[in-house]
């Protein structure tokens, strides 16, 4: 990845960064009256190029597809997989990447980045395939020969979220719903992680962001009163995802609990998860009439069915018709 060297102008007082401009430090003296000032025009190192950006933009686009697709087992494709997962969970990684905007360049700078440096343009092509299939541009077998038909849970509580939501909008577009999702990040919370059409209505998802964020939802609640009684600094609770509808008559908080120990009981700590989340709204100035809750956890015994509080595992998520009940409301069948 070649850095781009940037040169900026700047003031420092009582020591020198970089070679320093005279002419421009006596005149700023004069008018500042400061022996101590200098102008001086370092040059710095910066990865933030249009370069680097096509090339976290379609290593994300890749992992968020990979995340369709967690490995399981030790043979042929899952092993292929997981390989590849953690190369690109290295690369994003790096130092430098992570300094990088998530977002691709403009089409004219992407091709001209390409025609200096051809090696970008094949991952590139690979990450606008993973996004088409993602926003389902293309049909979902595509991505079962791609990467095989194996589906199962991440290996870690991070990856097994991204699956979650990602299963999720594939679930809903299996029935027939629009989905227009990503690219995403879930430092930028402008953004919804999903936009859908479904039967004539419209419904928003959202990645790790407050309910008090959302226009369906209007404070107090109840833990930001106790904390403001409590002379504490106030913060609010938040599911990992919210799905909510347009019109702000049903809301879905969605709570995702993976863990790899047996005697854990992530379905147990989701459910807790979600009653604090409904407690919080009880004194919610404005909030939707139907408020439930879908906890998606790596392992439970329980049995998924819709209600105030549903609990679901990855095999659940996939196939329950509870699931979409939850999620869509009973009439959505």
């Amino acid at each position: 990845m070649p850095p781009r060297a940037i040169r900026q102008v700047e003031e420092h007082r009582g020591h020198v960064a970089g070679p320093v401009l005279w002419q421009r430090t006596a005149t700023r003296r004069i008018a500042t009256a400061d022996p101590t000032l200098f102008v001086t025009q370092p040059t710095t190192r910066t990865w933030n190029t249009p370069a680097t950006a096509l090339i976290r933009s379609s290593l994300l686009r890749i992992q968020w597809l990979l995340a369709l697709y967690p490995p399981d087992g030790t043979t042929g494709i899952a092993v292929e997989i997981r390989e590849v997962s953690d190369l690109v969970q290295d690369l994003l990684g790096d130092r430098k990447l992570r300094r990088v905007s998530p977002h691709p360049p403009n089409a004219a700078v992407r091709s001209a980045v390409i025609r200096r440096m051809p090696s970008i343009g094949d991952l590139a092509l690979v990450g606008d395939a993973a996004q088409r299939i993602i926003n389902g541009e293309e049909e979902s077998t595509l991505a079962d020969a791609l990467l095989g038909n194996v589906l199962a849970p991440g290996k870690d509580d991070q990856l097994f979220e991204l699956w979650t939501g990602l299963t999720i909008l594939r679930r809903l577009r299996s029935l027939g719903a629009t989905v227009i999702a990503g690219p995403w990040d879930s430092a930028v919370s402008s953004r919804h992680f999903a936009e859908i059409e479904f039967s004539g209505r419209s419904y928003f998802l959202e990645w790790q962001r407050s309910y008090w964020s959302t226009p369906v939802f209007k404070g107090p609640g109840r833990y930001a009163t106790a904390l403001r009684a409590a002379d504490l600094n106030v913060s609010s609770l938040r599911p990992d995802f919210l799905l909510y509808d347009e019109d702000g008559t049903r809301a879905v908080l969605v709570e995702v609990k993976f863990s790899a120990r047996e005697e854990h009981s992530p379905d147990r700590a989701g459910t807790i998860d979600c009653l604090a989340y409904q407690h919080d709204l009880e004194t919610a100035s404005e909030r939707p009439n139907d408020v439930v809750s879908l906890v998606v956890a790596s392992s439970t015994t329980a049995t998924s069915s819709t209600g105030e509080i549903c609990i679901a595992d990855p095999d659940a998520l996939r196939s329950s018709e509870a699931v979409v009940d939850q999620l869509l409301g009973p009439t959505s069948a």
